[in-house]
């Protein structure tokens, strides 16, 4: 008898243990029982969801912190997994008191006996919602800084296609100024240059070569 009793008083020391690490834990914690009932809330599960205290959410149902339509497609799959594989995680949607919703990463946890019947459930929750809008924020700003890349680098490859389509006019007509410059020398040398003087053909040429060599160059 001796023997129960002080094993009852070591229960009970721990379970007070217990539930003061979880009170003083950032995170969230509830314990169900298998029904899906609150045994066990910490202040940081009640703040989350948007209540006061603890003692209110004592003996309520997990569809308190649930839509129905979240409970039916995520929140009862997500307990009945979990007491097929023991534990499971994942991010579920949860709502507050005042009916607003938050996205929570969730791990869920079987508490079995020595039978390795499941005898109550275990939830640790941390709102992401921030995280989720900042990773939001990140994805549209990397998103916009593509966009920016990839219109810089039409505009670089347009200008590249730009710079050398001038290279190459400019190419022509130094190309061109030499061949005239080498003409000069040449009717210079041999004094052809002044039996062409009075032809307007020849002037014509000239000039119009002398034009296309300016505007290459501007």
């Amino acid at each position: 008898m001796d023997t129960v009793i002080s094993a009852h008083k070591l229960v009970g020391r721990t379970l007070k243990v217990l539930e003061a690490v979880a009170e003083q834990a950032d995170e969230a914690i509830v314990v169900l029982d298998p029904a899906g009932t609150v045994r066990f809330a910490n202040h940081a599960w009640a703040m989350i969801h948007g209540y006061d205290n603890t003692a209110e959410l004592l003996g309520k149902r997990i569809d308190i912190f649930h839509t129905d339509d979240d409970l039916r497609a995520d929140v009862f799959p997500f307990l009945e997994e979990t007491k097929r594989r023991g534990q499971l995680t994942g991010t579920i949607r949860h709502v507050r008191q005042d009916g607003s919703t938050f996205s929570a990463e969730t791990k869920m946890v079987a508490v079995r006996n020595e039978q390795a019947e499941t005898i109550g459930l275990v939830l640790f929750a941390v709102d992401v919602t921030r995280q989720n809008q900042v990773e939001q924020e990140l994805k549209q700003q990397c998103d916009r800084l593509s966009r920016q890349a990839t219109q810089l680098r039409c505009e670089l490859t347009a200008a590249g296609h730009k710079l050398r389509h001038e290279t190459d006019e400019r190419r022509r007509a130094e190309e061109k100024l030499r061949q005239y410059r080498d003409r000069l020398q040449h009717e210079l040398i041999t004094g052809d240059r002044q039996q062409d003087q009075g032809s307007p053909a020849q002037d014509l040429s000239d000039k119009a070569l002398l034009e296309s060599i300016a505007h290459a160059r501007t």
